[in-house]
Order: structure tokens, then C-alpha cells, then sequence
């Protein structure tokens, strides 16, 4: 069976998982390794990245030019699963809300600094750039989160930032289950045991041998936030 085909075949047969646990976070926030580390753990079906929320759905969907429900139930297979996570779901949070009655939250933030420097390490770009950088050296999924009108990458990269800061704020009618990359990172074991427990979800399995991999390419910290970013520091703080 071809890919293609199989991918087909898998969403016709799939069905919207009804209440599952959605996992919110900014763009290289730690939202990998955490949801893979939650899914192995308690033994859950999981979607670490979904294509269907990527460009060019992503802004015909916040614009409301897509109907998120009709997407989601044309592309069912990844939505199907106890554990979704796309970081781009961040930027649809009302959308998401009108479809889940009764969803699990959990929210992960990271340092500002840091984040935005793992996004530009990941995607091998300067942070001290005067100019943009070129759009064909640009993963052309990244391009929309970095490129926009004109404006300084950085500039574009903040305002993207704050407006998920914005939207992560609407969940806290629901509870959410909160995290924060660096706490995760000084004994990643226990947090996961906390998440579970405050999902109560059962810990099943051992994830000892997970700890250390590496889910996403690791960005450079050998190098200060300072000398990082130069003068567009100031376009951060």
C-alpha cells in the first residue's frame, strides 16, 4: 500500500478522538519530548506534529477561511489519537475550544529568550541579522512565523510570542495542567509523573531509557542569549 493511499485510507476510517489531551506550547518550547515522554509513560495513542496544521492551512484556518471542524473531521487520522500535540494549535486556541466540549490542557512556556534562540538554532539562522534573512533559506514551514510584511524576523518572531501568550491565557478557564521547560529539564521524571497524575492518567510504562533523546535537534546554548542576539536583544526585552 502506498503512502499516499495508506493516509487516505487512515482518515477515511478515523474518527475525532472526543475529549482527548491537548498539549499547547509555542514553537520549540519543549513540546516534543514532553508529550512523547507523557505518551510512552501512560501508554497512550499520540500525534507529536501534524502536516494539516501547517501552511497553507494555517492561516486560511485563523482567518476562518477553513472551518476547523470540517479539517479536522476531512483529515481525522492524527485527531483520532488520546494525545495531540502540533504546535501550531496554539495559534487556533478559540477555534479548538468550539470543537472540544471537555478537553484535558496542558500548557508548556519556556523562557522567551531561549525559545525564540531554539527556533533560530533549529532553522540555522543568526539572531544578530540587521536584515531579514533570504525566504528560500527558510524551511518553508517556518517562513510564516518569521517572515510577515516586511518586518524584522525578530520583530515578527515576538509578536508571534506574545500573541501565544494571549491564547494560552484563554485556556485557564479549563485548568489547564502547567509546565515550564526548564522545570521539566532538571528531573524530567518527575514532571511527567506530575502531568500524568494531574491528568489522572495511569503510569504504566518505564521511561528511564527515554530520558536523554533527543525528540527535536538541540539547539547551541553554548552561547549567551547576549551575545546571541546583539543588538536585537532589545527587540525582545
Amino acid at each position: 500500500m502506498n503512502l499516499g493511499f495508506r493516509n487516505k485510507w487512515r482518515n477515511w476510517t478515523s474518527t475525532l478522538q472526543k475529549d482527548p489531551v491537548l498539549i499547547f506550547g509555542f514553537p520549540k518550547s519543549g513540546t516534543s519530548a514532553i508529550t512523547a515522554l507523557l505518551a510512552h509513560r501512560t501508554n497512550k495513542s499520540v500525534t507529536l506534529d501534524t502536516k494539516y496544521l501547517w501552511e497553507p492551512y494555517l492561516s486560511k484556518i485563523k482567518k476562518d477561511e477553513i472551518d476547523l471542524r470540517s479539517h479536522l473531521k476531512k483529515f481525522s487520522y492524527p485527531f483520532s489519537k488520546d494525545i495531540i500535540k502540533e504546535p501550531n494549535m496554539v495559534f487556533m486556541v478559540e477555534q479548538l475550544l468550539d470543537i472540544y466540549s471537555n478537553p484535558k490542557i496542558v500548557v508548556i512556556k519556556r523562557d522567551k529568550l531561549n525559545n525564540i534562540r531554539s527556533i533560530l538554532n533549529r532553522l540555522e539562522i543568526p539572531g544578530d541579522l540587521r536584515e531579514n534573512p533570504i525566504p528560500s533559506q527558510i524551511n518553508k514551514n517556518w517562513r510564516g512565523l518569521l517572515l510577515n510584511d516586511g518586518k524584522h524576523y525578530i520583530d515578527v518572531l515576538n509578536q508571534y510570542y506574545q500573541e501565544a501568550e494571549k491564547n494560552l491565557s484563554m485556556l485557564k478557564p479549563l485548568k489547564p495542567v502547567k509546565i515550564s521547560y526548564e522545570n521539566f529539564n532538571r528531573n524530567k521524571e518527575k514532571e511527567i509523573d506530575r502531568i500524568a497524575k494531574e491528568l489522572n492518567l495511569k503510569t504504566l510504562n518505564n521511561i528511564n531509557h527515554l530520558l536523554n533523546k533527543e525528540f527535536q535537534p538541540k539547539g547551541n546554548n553554548k552561547v549567551s542569549v547576549e551575545d546571541f542576539f546583539g543588538e536585537n536583544i532589545k527587540k525582545l526585552t
